[in-house]
């Protein structure tokens, strides 16, 4: 990994704007694909997670700029995040077009004070590519993001666990209802059910 060359452990997590409800306003993200070296595992797409404006991601997609925080366990924060497991320094830089915003690069590293000017700069050409894999439609203006609180993983964990098979209920009942479903439309539902019952969740 052009990033991590001495492997001291790094994860590189693509993370989208949830498509908004009836709508309304995206209210979260979530981490869609990633991949990493040692402690992380080298494809990252089973832990997804929903991120909210309290995480480094939400504030970036927020802001439409890219930022860092070269030690997320220094307490008080004064940059945005906090950190995962492994997690000790992160970086993301805006997924755009125009001013069109669907979501974030995140990089997270395992030594604090990590991103020099260069490896940043280099997070940022990532973005760049990687904006041209989204569809015009998946770009919202800034008034169109409002993103809420979200939980932490140990919360949205066994919300999550049971993703899979709500996609599966949800196709079998549209298919009962004759008003088919594809995969991918019953996925995006489920994870809008989710933001939501997660949105909830944070408040309690």
């Amino acid at each position: 990994m052009q990033l991590d060359p001495q492997r001291l452990g790094m994860a590189v997590i693509v993370v989208r704007c949830i498509p908004p409800t009836h709508g309304n306003k995206v209210r979260s993200l979530r981490e869609v694909i990633g991949c990493g070296t040692p402690p992380w595992e080298s494809t990252l797409e089973n832990h997804s997670i929903l991120l909210g404006a309290e995480s480094l991601a939400g504030y970036v997609v927020s802001t439409g700029h890219f930022a860092e925080n070269q030690n997320l366990r220094e307490l008080p924060g004064r940059d945005p995040g906090y950190p995962g497991q492994w997690e000790e320094s992160a970086v993301a830089a805006p997924i755009m077009f125009a001013v069109g915003i669907a979501g974030c690069l995140l990089v997270s590293s395992t030594q604090p004070n990590y991103f020099t000017a260069t490896r940043s700069k280099l997070v940022e050409s990532y973005a760049e590519l990687i904006a041209l894999a989204f569809d015009r439609q998946e770009f919202y203006a800034p008034e169109q993001i409002a993103l809420g609180i979200l939980p932490s993983f140990e919360v949205q964990q066994p919300i999550i666990t049971g993703y899979r098979q709500r996609v599966i209920d949800l196709v079998r009942q549209a298919l009962r209802n004759h008003q088919p479903l594809t995969t991918l439309q019953a996925e995006q539902l489920v994870w809008q059910q989710l933001e939501e019952e997660l949105l909830t969740a944070s408040f309690h």
